[in-house]
């Protein structure tokens, strides 16, 4: 089971790593195609050989000063056959092995474990440590997709309520605010003078050299607080520190 599910991945890598290095040399040979041999990137220029140079003696020039980056792309090539050259030894060494194992052996005592018994079962739970580590990778890989989405998705309403307040912020100001006559040394002693509006009031404190201007969030029943924060959406950080707070 665990070979059936690995072979046919194992071939499609091998298939597009080859799709992928046909397109390589295909793109090569377009781009070499688009420059006409002359006498600067061809050392023996004759007629009888049609547009094509007889011999390579003019490549090495012709791509050091057209495809500057020909090294890059043969060193990537040559990576993509050692690595097809790999995949083909190891399926080599796995078919050869397979093929030991079916052969005819001699019996064995039944409470002793013929070798290449146990060296089969030994890949088998290779494959199998190797399939659930497959598996382990697809479910990070879809809970990162899935993270990935969310984040764009935040940063997209985040965009969007940037350019709204954007357009906000280029029109003028047209909110009043009117300022209570009543003051005391806090909220709580303007309340008990009467009022019962929520608003902004100058206070006092004992020890305050200068009535300073602040909110007093008022009820009904004559309760009173002086407002120092006030969540409205969730946008400000309130996780400041007390210098910060004091200077507002």
């Amino acid at each position: 089971k665990g070979a059936g599910h690995t072979e046919p991945a194992t071939m499609l890598r091998l298939l597009k790593t080859r799709l992928l290095f046909l397109q390589s040399i295909l793109l090569f040979s377009s781009t070499y195609g688009q420059f006409a041999p002359n006498t600067d990137n061809c050392c023996i220029l004759d007629d009888r050989f049609g547009s094509y140079c007889p011999t390579t003696c003019g490549v090495a020039d012709f791509l050091n000063r057209y495809q500057t980056g020909v090294d890059t792309d043969l060193q990537y090539l040559e990576n993509l056959l050692n690595q097809i050259t790999n995949n083909t030894m190891g399926t080599s060494i796995m078919v050869q092995d397979i093929r030991e194992i079916g052969k005819d052996v001699p019996t064995s005592p039944q409470n002793i474990i013929d070798p290449m018994t146990q060296k089969s079962r030994n890949m088998l739970e290779e494959v199998t440590r190797f399939e659930k580590t497959i598996i382990l990778f697809e479910e990070q890989l879809q809970y990162l997709q899935e993270v990935f989405t969310s984040n764009k998705n935040k940063i997209s309403l985040l965009k969007q309520k940037t350019a709204n307040l954007e357009i906000q912020c280029q029109q003028p100001c047209q909110d009043t605010v009117q300022i209570k006559e009543l003051t005391g040394k806090d909220c709580q002693e303007i309340a008990n003078k009467g009022a019962r509006a929520s608003g902004l009031y100058y206070i006092k404190p004992l020890k305050a050299k200068q009535q300073f201007l602040v909110y007093c969030e008022i009820e009904p029943s004559g309760s009173a607080w002086t407002v120092l924060q006030r969540r409205l959406d969730g946008s400000v950080d309130f996780k400041k520190n007390w210098i910060q707070y004091k200077e507002g």
